[in-house]
Order: C-alpha cells, then structure tokens, then sequence
C-alpha cells in the first residue's frame, strides 16, 4: 500500500492486480522515444523501441475500447443477420425444489418481464419472417410442383408451397426481401410436413448411393459369372468344371456361396433328369447305402466316384471297398447263369413267406457251424431275406424276417464277406457275396436299406463297416458261442484277407481270393 498525504486527506492505493487491469500496449512511439534516450537504463528498460526489429508498418496497436467497439460491431452484425428467439427463464418457486408451483411469483415475473405485451405485439404483427430464397430453398420439399426442379420465380414458388398450407391467402405476407406468416401453427405445419419429406429424402439418397455401390463391387464379379455361365445349358457337364471367379468382393461372399449351391442343385437335377429311370434308381441306392455307411468312420473317409456321363456319387469307402461303390455299370439285381429262369424260381420262392417281389438274388457262399462253405442263393424280398439251396427249395429255417435282423457288418478290404446279424441267438448268417470276382455286398446292402426302410416307416437298419482286426458272429444255433472272423494281410499284398489260424481248414472261394478259416 501507498499513503499520501493531501489537504490533510489520506488516499490509499492497492497495487496487486493493477498490471492485468492495464493491459493496453505502450505506443510504439513513446517505447522508441524511451529507448533513442541517452540514458542506458531506459534503453535496457524499453527494448521494444529499437526499430531494427519492428516487422511491418508503424502503426500504433488497438486500444482495449478499439477493441470492445470491433467485438460488439461483429455481434450486432451476425444478430442482424439473424433471426433470433429470445428465452425467458421463470422460477416456478423461491425454494429451489422440484415439482413445486408457486403461482404468485410467476405471474409477477411474467408481468414485469413483458411477456403479455410481446405475445399481443407478435398475435397483432406475424410470428415468423424469413429471406425469400431461404424459404423457398427450406419448404421446396413439401411440394411435388417446387421439388425437385422448379422452373419459375422464387416468389410463386412460395405461393405454390403455401398453397397446401394457407388456401384462402390469409396467412402470407410478402415484403420486399422477406416472408411474412402471421400464425404459429401454419409454420410448425410447415416444419411438420418438410420432416417427413427430409425423410424420404433420405432414403432415396440412401438408395441411390447403394445402387452405385453395387454397381462398382457387385457388377464386375456379376458381369464374370454372366460370362461364364451364360451358356451352361449347352454344356454337355452342365459347367461342372467351369471355373467360378477367383475374387469375390467381401460383402458378398455370403451370396456367392449361396450361388454356387444353386448351382450344383440344378447341376444336379440336369443330371439326374438325363439318366434313365433305372439308372436313377441305381443311384438313389447307393447314395441310400453311402449315408447309412457314413457314420462309421471318424474320419471322412469318402471318395468322388466319376461316371461317364459326369456324375458324381459320395460314397465312403477305404481303398478296396471304394471298388465295391463303381456305380458305372448296372445294378442288375438279379445275378444268375439264366437271368429270367432266376427270378421265376426265386418269386416261388418268396410266395412261400407270402412276399410277392424279388428286390435282388445272388449266389451266396455260407459259411455253415462246422467251418465249411456251402453254396446257397440269397434272395431278397421286400419283408425276408431268404437263403435257398442251388435249386431255390424254400426252408423256413432259412428265412430271416426284417423284424428279426439287428444290423448288418461288412469288411472294409477287398473281399465280400458280410454278417448279417440276427436277433434271436445263435442264427448269424456268415458268407461272400459275389459273382464272377464282382462284389456285390453292397448292392444286397443298399436293396435291404430301401426295403427295409419302407418296411420300419423310415427306421434304417445299422450297417457296420468292420474297422476291428476281427468280427464277431455266432451261428452255432445257441447262445453264447461266439466266433471271431479275423483279416490278415496275405503275402505280398497290402490289403487283408477273411482268414484264421492255419491250422484250420481253408478253402478258396471265388477269383477274390477270400478265404474263411473257423476259429478256435
């Protein structure tokens, strides 16, 4: 503090704070007078006066009320500019608590802030003014006439947009550069009304930048299966080997698998449709047969087998029982020297179990309780499976009804040899399955799956692909006598063999080479 005394009256002077009270710049010219001084202390107090360091004119700077009357000469420009709404803010009480309305006070604030006034000064006059061409360029959306080309002037370009909102002329007022509207509801019908069309404005620029996208992503790779495809039909593979294209854009890769499996359906059913009706039926079997064989393998074990007229069946199958799925000949269904003798003999046969079809017959080599092979014929009917002796002599002995079959168990190596298992103890039937070194398990397997399937009302019967170095059977005529059936590999060869100790008695059965031995 300072303390002067003056006509006896003491005068006290706070400094703290006076520096930022007194911000304006020392004129360029009393700092230049200061420090052209002779005197050293001024020239180091006041360096700023040194004109070999000034850069641009020699002006002297604004003054802090220079620079108050230029900030408010830009704020009365940009208000004047404007349309401004001004806010009232009423206190519904004095005790700050919400909810609570005190009507005494508010009346007071609304009668001394002039709110009656003003609302009876704006019901008299018009509540809402806008520039011509700002209104035209808002409110064009609301009218199908202005939007979205207008030809004519601003001026009757507003008179058709009011035309939906003020029929009778009433509400707009033109002045010389601005829109008059008297009432508030007709200018928040307005706004209603240019929302909704925003709206659908939206949504066709939405559309129409998607319309681009997918021409610039989906078109080229489109346009490459066009070209690629444009001719399947007259591809006699149906473009089974026609090459998709190697870039798929990442947003549809969904659609382009979707598209390949529509493909391969109707590739398919072109396929399917050429063939002759029995050469469907050949196929519906071994697909049958394939899917009941499919569950016993852990790993995928399955193979593509080409036909000459280009399709392809899934079949599981290890190396040598994918031999038994060629399914480029004709499943025949009747095997015998005289095809047509063979089936009459076999239906008698069957008519002695009351069944009237013959679904497959086929020379059977059985391997009987005491280890020795005898020949049989095996037919099939659509409730039996019946084994007859080589003058087809029905013995109900020999007749196994579907009811009574638990599963069935086939080897996965070259040879034929298949178990059917019975329910009733002891009735195994063990044998080799084939003629002239065919195979033909798998065709008796897929015959039975269908017959047996209609039979059950859809039920399949299990089929084992043997995976163990032995299987298990009993046809010794009781229970609990089980036999086991091993595979060795024979010499030199690396698939195996239906063999047992050698020991035992061993024959040769067919150009297969299979061999049983009876185990002890």
């Amino acid at each position: 503090m300072l303390w002067r005394g003056c006509c006896d009256v003491q005068v006290e002077y706070k400094i703290h704070g006076f520096l930022d009270k007194n911000v304006d710049t020392l004129f360029r010219d009393l700092s230049r007078g200061m420090f052209e001084s002779g005197s050293s202390l001024l020239r180091e107090l006041f360096p700023e006066g040194d004109v070999s360091t000034w850069v641009g004119a020699m002006r002297r700077p604004k003054t802090a009320g220079a620079a108050f009357k230029a900030s408010m000469g830009t704020m009365i420009e940009l208000l004047t500019s404007m349309n401004p709404s001004y806010i009232r803010c009423i206190k519904p009480n004095d005790k700050k608590r919400p909810g609570m309305y005190d009507e005494l006070p508010v009346k007071h604030q609304v009668c001394y802030l002039g709110l009656v006034e003003n609302i009876r000064v704006r019901r008299a006059g018009f509540c809402f003014r806008m520039e011509k061409e700002a209104f035209f360029m808002r409110f064009r959306a609301t009218s199908v006439v202005t939007y979205p080309a207008w030809n004519g002037s601003v001026e009757d370009g507003i008179k058709q947009i009011m035309s939906k909102f003020d029929p009778r002329g009433q509400q707009l007022v033109f002045g010389k550069t601005k829109v008059f509207i008297k009432e508030p509801k007709t200018v928040f019908a307005l706004e209603s009304a240019r929302d909704e069309k925003i709206a659908g404005i939206a949504l066709q620029i939405q559309r129409f930048w998607r319309r681009c996208h997918v021409r610039r992503v989906v078109e080229p790779y489109w346009q490459a299966v066009y070209k690629t495809f444009c001719n399947v039909r007259a591809d006699p593979s149906f473009g089974k080997h026609l090459a998709w294209p190697a870039t798929v854009p990442r947003k549809i890769q969904e659609a382009d698998k979707l598209l390949k499996r529509v493909h391969r359906m109707w590739w398919a059913r072109m396929k399917v449709t050429s063939l002759s009706m029995d050469a469907q039926q050949d196929m519906r079997l071994l697909i049958l047969t394939s899917q009941c064989m499919a569950n016993e393998f852990s790993s995928p074990l399955t193979s593509s087998t080409d036909r000459p007229d280009g399709i392809v069946v899934r079949a599981v199958a290890t190396s040598s029982l994918r031999k038994a799925f060629d399914i480029n000949r004709h499943l025949k269904g009747i095997y015998g020297a005289d095809q047509g003798g063979t089936e009459g003999r076999a239906r008698r046969a069957v008519a002695t179990c009351h069944d009237r079809e013959v679904k497959f017959v086929a020379p059977l080599h059985k391997l009987n309780r005491s280890g020795k092979i005898d020949q049989r014929n095996l037919i099939l009917s659509e409730r039996h499976v019946l084994r007859v002796d080589p003058a087809f002599k029905a013995n109900a002995k020999r007749t196994v009804s579907f009811d009574n079959l638990r599963d069935i168990t086939i080897s996965p190596h070259s040879d034929s040899v298949m178990v059917l298992h019975s329910k009733d103890a002891g009735h195994d039937t063990v044998g080799c399955v084939d003629v002239d070194g065919q195979n033909l398990v798998p065709e008796f397997v897929a015959r039975l799956q269908h017959a047996y399937m209609k039979h059950s009302g859809g039920q399949p019967l299990p089929v084992h692909v043997n995976q163990d170095p032995a299987i298990e059977y009993n046809n010794s005529g009781k229970a609990g006598q089980a036999k086991a059936l091993t595979f060795i590999p024979e010499q030199g060869q690396a698939d195996a063999k239906a063999t047992l100790p050698a020991s035992s008695v061993t024959r040769q059965l067919t150009s297969n080479s299979v061999i049983y031995r009876p185990a002890t």
